[in-house]
């Protein structure tokens, strides 16, 4: 393999950092982590640690982490954070000349991928498998599209295009058929569901485009992705249980269905290296696209686990070298737990 020495992580601060770097240990190479937040976790899992100012202050992120690339001699970047891979694919050929090569797409192939109302489109004009969906900038707009889902009996989940991380994700109920009073006394608290008028009280008759679609409640998939020059993997794995939007138990399925549909999506958005793609089944069972994450993916150590460090693979693929034979195995399953990092003037305790 091409000498590499150092690898710069950014957001280390994210849940599934730890696995992010169990898979990246394969390479040798030294870990240099990112966050803004001068307390994030992986401080103490990296080899080394920076702050770095938050990505939509644009010049002064890009100036910093120019800086540090130069100063650490870093080889790689491995962005996990949804809000700077636009910008880092915009200027990754600034970093390639001063000898830092970044795991990113190119930025046509991000904007697409990012953008979930663009993706749908994509996908259906392959002909892959969508729920009903529609883009709707007024109330007026979006209660129609909510009576007539409620009319067939149908919820209806409104999300941002371009948001990350269940960022005004909600799913509407209707106040009258639902027992609130047993979810006060029954259910953890949660802003995921809210009634119509609720959300008119928050958002007022306009705002920034909504993408409006079904609401579906059957098994979801999330899709670890390799794609390089010479490879193409895909390990779909259902999300059995799930806290905050955070996979804590899943297995590995080979669903050709699913693996195919992202083999046409990955080709015709040109997507490279390591990323993801979001399934979940309707009533029939049928599994169809929600959004894509451009990106490494928190849960996509258990692809490692199975056989297939598709973030290692991807790295170097990078660096320009072949990508490895890869046994997988579907038998695997996920269970994750909390861990600690205690801190005090003894030094640093790990659980």
């Amino acid at each position: 393999m091409s000498e590499l020495k150092k690898i710069l992580l950014t957001g280390v601060g994210a849940p599934g950092v730890q696995g992010t770097i169990y898979a990246l240990r394969s390479l040798g190479a030294t870990i240099v982590g990112t966050d803004a937040d001068s307390m994030a976790v992986g401080q103490y899992l990296c080899d080394a640690f920076h702050t770095l100012p938050l990505a939509k202050d644009e010049h002064a992120y890009l100036s910093a982490l120019q800086s540090l690339c130069r100063q650490e001699q870093i080889d790689v970047v491995v962005p996990q954070n949804t809000a700077e891979l636009l910008l880092l694919a915009t200027h990754k050929a600034d970093f390639e000349a001063t000898g830092t090569r970044i795991l990113v797409s190119d930025k046509d192939s991000i904007e697409r991928a990012n953008n979930k109302y663009h993706l749908l489109q994509t996908a259906r004009s392959l002909g892959i498998q969508t729920t009903d969906y529609a883009l709707c900038d007024t109330f007026a707009e979006l209660e129609q599209q909510v009576l007539s889902r409620r009319n067939k009996g149908q919820l209806t989940v409104v999300k941002p295009p371009c948001g990350n991380g269940s960022r005004g994700v909600r799913i509407i109920i209707d106040a009258h058929a639902r027992d609130r009073k047993h979810d006060f006394y029954h259910q953890k608290p949660s802003a995921l569901y809210c009634t119509l008028e609720e959300l008119h009280t928050i958002l007022g008759d306009s705002f920034p485009e909504l993408l409006v679609m079904d609401y579906l409640e059957g098994d979801e998939y999330t899709v670890d992705v390799l794609r390089t020059e010479d490879a193409f993997v895909a390990l779909p794995r259902k999300r059995e249980v799930m806290r905050s939007g955070i996979t804590f138990r899943a297995s590995l399925e080979c669903n050709e269905a699913i693996i195919d549909a992202s083999r046409q999506l990955a080709e015709a958005l040109d997507l490279r290296y390591c990323f993801g793609f979001q399934f979940k089944k309707d009533h029939n069972g049928v599994p169809q696209l929600l959004e894509c994450n451009p990106r490494v993916q928190g849960t996509m150590v258990m692809s490692a686990f199975a056989g297939a460090n598709i973030i290692a693979q991807s790295v170097r693929s990078l660096m320009g070298e072949p990508v490895d034979a890869m046994s997988i195995d579907w038998n695997t399953r996920l269970v994750r737990y909390w861990g600690a990092v205690g801190v005090n003037e003894s030094g640093v305790v790990k659980i």
